[in-house]
């Protein structure tokens, strides 16, 4: 018996490794190539042209480092710039199939390296783009449509072996697979966290007059999960394979739009297209060729009939792998931990969306939006002296954003803290925390033991005690205390009436004077949801983004606010300070005036004196500083600026009559 069971495994064996050796059309895999080259270009260019290589590699003094990868630093000055450099070059050499094998391991080494330069910059598509270099150094991605083929005769022929597709339809299916596995969950089945993210502001034409409405909540969480969970099985079924691509495609353009998630969506598109049959290019360049007559294009020889997925030719096969079972060994690794991975969440005994056990390399995406604020305090033991330490003195906005969702992060701080004030002789300090967190909506509550010294806590892989567990009831057990974070006035407009859309655009300004300003956002978009003509509120919001560098979303809050109130003022004017950032001086200038004309605006004509200004307009520039002496004679600051402008139309006696009185006014300008 044991002879027969080994003997058959042994056959199945034999017969799987013939098929998966078996050679096809090798032009879908070579355009998967291409367009994972000329996406990581775009990214590329994207990080270059938007200053994200000065904001994430550059500025920060402190960078948050993976276990055992301490060693992976920024390149200092502009070091990270030449390395992007090198990354776009790369690129460009596996988009054309240059020194294909070689290009692929070099662009494996610098892209893990900028991953693993920061936690702080975790992305799912990032750590997706890493897995997929590491396949195509595997893959012979380069045996069609690449100049490689010059010098190799048997690559001339265009076939790889079926398993090198299947390898990378493998990576792909698994981030579909897992993705939707982990939208099974009570809060994105209850429309959360896309209730919060789609009535944030987002504008879509046609879809976006109904993102007020809940069912459009429930619409993108539940397509998003079944798109997900059937994504693979449509695109492994012949009769489902084109309405189940052309699904998934638009899914990807839909998101593209709503979210920011930069090449993910296409990186999808193109694996998703390796599941139509291997010679799908091939014979779409050929249809192409006949449908505008031109004969003779493809070489008929070379394209030879396919059965299935097999190509038959008479083309010998190609030598077989060296070192074929090591190969086996590492790729059977590789999938294994592909498997394996995304379900270690499961190992711990708590809510992984809150305390991100398990949730890093296990394409656990979309699942929460967490807002929140800390305040780090150094207590000296000795004397009981504390003190703040603001987390905004040594990490950039980005960074402190995100530590606040991640143990490991804030414990990290915390022992960097700790060791930087020791180097400087304080002794044997603490470092205490209070960090509160909502998840999805939630009420705010404490996400750190308050009482822990977070310098002396030890990394570990399971849940760090000292994460109180989400109270899912609302019991208040780890409610924040008001006094913990909010100034006195707090009191005065948590007791408003809380329907009323004002009570939360209050409680929105005074988190914005804190500098909380995810918490702002929410308030804001609380507000507008109660109530969608209150043009304060878009206004508000709007000045929230143009301070966060979001200009665009900023614009269209502005816009909303004017076509609400067509008379608001200081919409206008802060409409025109967009335009004058975006370098639409005159649509900037029309929109100062408007305010102006309306109520006699001072930032208005502030504003629109200083952009004349820089448009070597002295005289128009004069003529509004001369108006604001008018109506405020008492400001040192509109006397410094005449006095400056005075002096570009060379009226030295008025300029220097300007700055007296400046200095007279205000000692700062003398």
């Amino acid at each position: 018996m044991i002879f027969i069971i080994r003997k058959t495994f042994t056959e199945f064996l034999r017969r799987t490794d013939q098929s998966a050796q078996a050679q096809v059309d090798g032009s879908s895999l070579a355009l998967f190539r291409i367009m994972f080259g000329a996406i990581l270009l775009g990214e590329v260019f994207y990080y270059w042209t938007t200053g994200i290589i000065d904001r994430q590699y550059i500025e920060p003094t402190f960078h948050f480092t993976y276990l055992g990868f301490n060693w992976v630093q920024a390149w200092p000055g502009i070091g990270m710039y030449f390395h992007f450099i090198v990354l776009a070059g790369l690129a460009c050499l596996i988009m054309l199939g240059i020194l294909y094998r070689l290009s692929s391991c070099l662009f494996c080494f610098a892209f893990t390296y900028l991953f693993l330069v920061d936690e702080a910059f975790y992305l799912n598509h990032f750590y997706f783009a890493v897995l997929i270099s590491v396949l195509l150094i595997v893959v012979p991605a380069n045996n069609a449509f690449s100049l490689d083929v010059l010098h190799n005769k048997f690559r001339r022929h265009g076939t790889v072996p079926l398993w090198s597709i299947w390898l990378l339809r493998f990576q792909v299916g698994v981030v579909y697979f897992y993705g939707g596995i982990a939208k099974i969950n009570e809060d994105w089945l209850a429309g959360e966290p896309m209730r919060t993210w789609i009535s944030s502001g987002i504008q879509v034409p046609v879809l976006g007059q109904w993102f007020g409405h809940d069912w459009m909540m429930y619409f993108f969480s539940y397509s998003g999960l079944l798109i997900d969970l059937f994504a693979v099985p449509l695109l492994l079924c012949p009769r489902f394979r084109i309405f189940g691509l052309t699904i998934i495609i638009l899914f990807h353009l839909m998101n593209s739009q709503l979210f920011v998630i930069g090449l993910f969506p296409w990186l999808m598109i193109a694996g998703s297209l390796l599941f139509l049959s291997p010679n799908w290019p091939t014979r779409s360049v050929r249809f192409v060729s006949e449908l505008i007559s031109v004969k003779n294009i493809l070489n008929r020889k070379r394209s030879a009939k396919l059965t299935g997925q097999m190509l038959i030719t008479d083309v010998s096969s190609p030598s077989k792998m060296p070192y074929k079972r090591v190969w086996l060994v590492v790729l059977g690794i590789f999938i294994s931990l592909q498997i394996l991975l995304p379900f270690r969440h499961f190992l711990y005994d708590n809510k992984a969306i809150w305390t991100e056990s398990g949730s890093r390399f296990a394409w656990r995406m979309m699942l929460r939006d967490k807002t929140g604020f800390a305040r780090f305090t150094v207590v000296n033991p000795e004397n009981n002296q504390s003190w703040e330490i603001r987390a905004s003195s040594v990490l950039t906005a980005q960074q402190e954003q995100v530590m606040l969702r991640w143990p490991d992060m804030i414990n990290q701080f915390g022992r960097y803290v700790a060791d930087d004030l020791r180097e400087k002789g304080y002794g044997q300090i603490q470092v205490k925390s209070d960090l509160a967190l909502s998840l999805n909506g939630r009420p705010l509550q404490l996400f750190v033991d308050p009482e822990i010294d977070l310098s002396s806590q030890k990394f570990t892989l399971d849940t760090p005690g000292w994460i109180l567990p989400l109270d899912s009831q609302d019991s208040g057990r780890y409610a924040v205390p008001k006094s913990t974070f909010m100034p006195a006035s707090y009191e005065r407009f948590i007791a408003l009436t809380p329907d009323l859309p004002n009570a939360y655009v209050e409680r929105a300004r005074e988190y914005q004077n804190l500098e909380l300003y995810d918490l702002a956002l929410q308030e804001y978009n609380r507000a507008i949801r109660r109530n969608e003509q209150y043009s304060t509120a878009y206004n508000d919001r709007g000045t929230l983004f143009q301070f966060l560098e979001e200009n665009q979303l900023a614009l269209e809050d502005y816009n909303k606010a004017i076509e609400i109130d067509s008379k608001y003022a200081g919409a206008y004017n802060n409409r025109a300070t967009i335009h004058q950032i975006l370098g639409e001086s005159q649509l900037a200038l029309e929109d100062y005036s408007k305010a102006i004309e309306l109520n006699s605006y001072w930032d208005a004509y502030a504003n629109r004196a200083g952009l004349y200004y820089q448009l070597q307009k002295y005289d128009l520039s004069k003529k509004d500083l001369d108006d604001m002496v008018r109506l405020n004679p008492t400001i040192a600051n509109i006397f410094y600026k005449r006095g400056m402008v005075n002096s570009r139309l060379g009226l030295v006696e008025e300029s220097r009559s300007d700055l007296g009185e400046a200095c007279r006014l205000d000692r700062q300008y003398c």
